[in-house]
């Protein structure tokens, strides 16, 4: 029950949120603006080529170690503000952490050196 009443208070109050957000905003001056200003650039250069282009899955990897760096920068730093003068098995939960992240960062490396196309 109270799962029920929580998605229901948060789906009523993104409801209110959108209609208050309609009732107070200024009103459009020209509904039907022209093609210039819809355009990708307002600035009034004509777009060249598509608009969408595919990425490599490499940046994908790169991204991916990235953010096992980032996690691990982040893990590190609380570990050693939290747990610096704690017992044994906080050591241990932050070695089992290390662990994993350094698993993921092997991953990782390995894919990003053999991907290399």
């Amino acid at each position: 029950m109270p799962l029920v009443a929580f998605a229901s208070s948060a789906f009523l109050f993104a409801a209110v949120l959108l209609i208050a957000s309609r009732l107070i905003s200024p009103p459009k001056s020209n509904p039907h603006p022209d093609m210039l200003k819809t355009s990708t650039y307002e600035c009034g250069e004509t777009p060249i080529g598509e608009g969408q282009t595919q990425f490599r899955i490499q940046y994908f990897k790169y991204a991916i170690f990235f953010a096992v760096f980032d996690i691990a920068a982040v893990l590190i730093l609380i570990f050693t503000t939290v747990y610096l003068s704690s017992a044994i098995a906080s050591i241990g939960t932050m070695l089992a952490s290390v662990l994993i992240i350094a698993s993921a960062l092997v991953y990782s490396w390995k894919s990003l050196a053999g991907g290399m196309d």
